[in-house]
């Protein structure tokens, strides 16, 4: 090592190398005799080699996009976490200038391109989920988190039947059952005077659509005097803190072995998916314990979880501690986003008298007969509440969105 230091100088010297250079070689040599210059040049070493690696030799350095995005996740953070959700209208941005196929981290391209769809989505050529994404949930055992396209297909097979239209239809007598409780607990605080936030209510309403089909009985939170507030924001919660662990999954490992008295003193609104949690894994014990109970089987319409434990799933597959992540899943994915459609739809017809008082005059005919109310199925011929009433109004959040991006 010495002797081909030595001729390194020597050919520095025959090229008569400026004195600064000559000065900075003889510092790098004093600074690797230091005993602890190993140890402190490895993670800048490190860094380097990751960088010149990200943006040169990376499968994906052939793509345009920010460069900081190529070599880095803070990018990804920092308008996910520290803005709130706000990458996604900045990739918008950079596929206005860079194209429509860009990179948006140093592992990942995003691709706009209708065209693309068919080919991502494809049956002939499965592909895995992203590891980094899907640990960044803490319920890794529920289908959504699945990696492994096979073992997601599996997991998947006994849940197909009931997100089929007919089985949805054939779920319309609950669906209105609670959809009347929520109109009654709405013209409850009209003759209260008192104000509500509308998002309230419809996350009750879609939780107990969600509970009562998988579980086969509602929550009943809609029973709640306030329309449980802290539902809502614990969904917001968890939301947000899955775009912390997507970059530190360590801490979903940290919140598991908190006390629960705890993490209810962080957030408030956490005492109550603790709550949830344990609730739903009681209720999915109960349900393998009596699966074989032949009430159970007479049942015109099985529950989710029923269907199931009576698939040909292993029994690994089956065990109360990843049906009940199953459940949050649901309640999660299942709730809050279909609320989050009704407030902003309920909000823009509260804006647009115009659009309101046209989608009240197709209803009045609909509902002539207050005895015998439009099926779902008829409802969705009415022209003005299915075509052009739903695309004006995903244009006007599109606009809004896109005026707020900031």
């Amino acid at each position: 090592m010495t002797e081909s230091l030595s001729i390194i100088r020597l050919q520095y010297s025959s090229c008569r190398l400026p004195p600064c250079f000559i000065m900075m070689s003889e510092g790098v040599e004093s600074l690797l005799s230091h005993p602890y210059a190993i140890g402190l040049g490895l993670p800048f070493a490190y860094l380097a080699i990751t960088v010149i690696y990200r943006l040169y030799f990376s499968p994906l350095s052939k793509f345009p996009g920010p460069k900081l995005a190529a070599i880095s996740y803070w990018p990804e953070f920092y308008h996910e976490v520290i803005k709130y959700g706000r990458y996604e209208f900045e990739i918008h941005q950079m596929h206005e200038k860079y194209g429509p196929i860009i990179r948006i981290s140093p592992e990942e391209l995003h691709v706009s391109d209708p065209d693309f769809f068919d080919i991502l989505f494809s049956t002939h050529q499965p592909r895995n989920k992203a590891a980094s994404y899907c640990n960044s949930f803490p319920l890794t055992k529920a289908t959504f988190a699945t990696t492994d396209h096979y073992l997601h297909r599996l997991r998947r097979a006994p849940m197909n039947p009931f997100f089929s239209k007919q089985r949805i239809l054939a779920l319309e007598p609950s669906v209105r059952a609670l959809l009347d409780k929520l109109c009654e607990r709405l013209e409850e605080v009209k003759r209260s005077g008192k104000p509500v936030k509308i998002g309230d209510p419809y996350s009750c309403f879609t939780a107990d659509v969600v509970t009562e089909y998988t579980m086969g009985e509602a929550y009943h939170y809609l029973d709640s005097p306030d329309f449980m507030p802290l539902w809502r924001q614990c969904i917001h919660t968890m939301g947000h803190l899955t775009k912390i662990t997507r970059h530190f999954p360590w801490i979903n490992r940290v919140i598991s072995i908190l006390p629960d008295s705890f993490s209810a003193w962080i957030d408030p609104s956490l005492a109550l998916f603790v709550e949830y949690q344990r609730r739903a894994k009681k209720q999915v014990e109960t349900i393998i314990a009596n699966q074989n109970d032949p009430l159970y089987s007479e049942k015109a319409l099985p529950t989710l979880f029923h269907s199931i434990l009576q698939s040909d799933l292993p029994p690994k597959e089956k065990t109360a501690e990843r049906l009940g992540q199953e459940v949050n899943v649901f309640a999660f994915a299942g709730t809050e986003t279909t609320a989050n459609v009704l407030a902003n739809l309920t909000f823009y017809l509260l804006s647009n008298p115009e659009m309101l008082q046209k989608l009240r005059d197709e209803l009045d005919v609909a509902y002539a007969d207050p005895n015998a109310p439009p099926t779902f199925q008829q409802l969705e011929k009415l022209p003005y509440l299915v075509s052009p009433f739903v695309s004006i109004l995903i244009q006007s959040l599109w606009e809004k969105y896109n005026t707020n991006k900031s």
